[in-house]
């Protein structure tokens, strides 16, 4: 029997461990991802990276999981409704907010989702999900770091 969480109670489905360390991880993504490909002399300040790598986990729990929750298509729509707003505001803001950042934590939350998330119907196409997490996180946490401390912060000049 399959049992339906709200979308609030995701820290008991998943457990307080693996929640703050993918709040953690996601946050670190972004911060990543912001320095690699954003200018070197503006800080980035904020959990803004983790805020977003939970959206990826709601995200990825609503991928593999579609027939086992609760009002799957109304979270669609939300997850829709949400992603078209976040790219309307990168495209039309000039705020001085590191869009970058957000990407980089909804990306650093949404594909390491795949190796930890219980999958209670196997698709085919869902064995190479936990493949591409591992994927992830060897470029983010391994290549983009040793890419930033080797070429993009000797180079940096404010």
């Amino acid at each position: 029997m399959v049992s339906f969480h709200p979308p609030y109670l995701q820290e008991l489905k998943y457990g307080t461990w693996r929640m703050c360390l993918l709040c953690f991880v996601s946050a670190l993504g972004g911060s990543f991802f912001s320095t690699m490909f954003e200018n070197g002399c503006k800080i980035v300040v904020g959990a803004s990276g983790g805020v977003f790598g939970m959206f990826g986990l709601f995200m990825a729990d609503m991928m593999i999981n579609f027939e086992s929750i609760a009002y799957p298509v109304l979270r669609g729509i939300a997850i829709a409704g949400f992603l078209i707003f976040f790219l309307i505001s990168v495209i039309t803001e000039d705020s001085g907010v590191s869009h970058l950042s957000h990407f980089g934590g909804l990306i650093s939350g949404l594909f390491p989702s795949f190796l930890f998330l219980p999958n209670f119907v196997k698709e085919d196409w869902e064995v190479y999900l936990p493949h591409c997490g591992l994927a992830v996180i060897i470029i983010v946490f391994i290549i983009f770091p040793v890419v930033i401390y080797e070429h993009t912060l000797p180079g940096i000049t404010c």
